[in-house]
């Protein structure tokens, strides 16, 4: 049944109840009742057509009150904070944010990152034979090789290692263009990142100006709303 239907509902027998209670006094006040089946105005009119009633001010009425209450669910937030690469950032930062009395995890991801570009050529049978293919390689204008002694693989010839993909690029065209069977190969190493888990109930929450005052020193640290898990 609706609540609301069910409030007006005991409104109404409540002011049925009180205009009966009147209607007894004044039949009281005119000696119309008998004294052996008087009503004492003190007792509970019960309409005919009612099983019971529940006068507001009752105990009754407030637990049934009490038991149409329903509880409120807290509404939480969660953030996720990151990527740091560096472990006194995180230290710092999550100290502040365990101040506010939020729930904080860390979590790990690792990620391969690219190094570089290495542009070479095939390892050479010997040293002998490496060094006298670094002179070739000279004696048509390329500068800046090396043979590797001890490095993986020994006895390849490197032509440069490059950080940006365009310059080892046209460093690889140019050895071409020499005649050279020039590779180029991209170098990579594991990043391991962090990132801190936050969760917060939405009425405790910091605001705006608050986040930004905790990330100033954070540069390129992100601060996203993500699903609750």
């Amino acid at each position: 049944m609706d609540i609301r239907y069910r409030l007006e509902q005991l409104k109404i027998v409540h002011w049925v109840t009180i205009a009966l209670a009147v209607v007894n006094v004044a039949l009281l006040s005119l000696g119309l009742s008998a004294k052996n089946t008087a009503t004492s105005v003190s007792e509970v009119i019960y309409p005919p057509n009612l099983m019971s009633i529940i006068l507001i001010d009752s105990p009754e009425y407030l637990q049934f009150l009490a038991s149409l209450a329903h509880p409120v669910d807290e509404v939480m937030m969660c953030y996720e904070l990151g990527p740091f690469t560096e472990k006194e950032n995180i230290d710092a930062i999550q100290h502040q944010l365990t101040k506010h009395e939020f729930g904080v995890q860390r979590k790990t991801d690792t990620e391969k990152e690219v190094t570089g570009y290495w542009v070479y050529l095939d390892p050479e049978r010997s040293r002998a034979l490496g060094r006298l293919k670094v002179e070739e390689i000279k004696l048509k204008g390329l500068k800046d090789v090396v043979l590797l002694t001890q490095n993986n693989p020994r006895y390849a010839i490197s032509l440069g290692f490059f950080k940006a993909k365009e310059f080892a690029h046209k460093r690889l065209l140019r050895a071409q263009s020499l005649g050279l069977n020039a590779k180029m190969d991209i170098r990579y190493k594991n990043q391991d990142y962090q990132w801190l888990l936050v969760k917060v109930a939405e009425n405790n929450d910091m605001s705006q100006q608050e986040w930004l005052k905790i990330l100033h020193d954070y540069k390129n640290i992100e601060l996203k709303t993500v699903n609750c898990q």
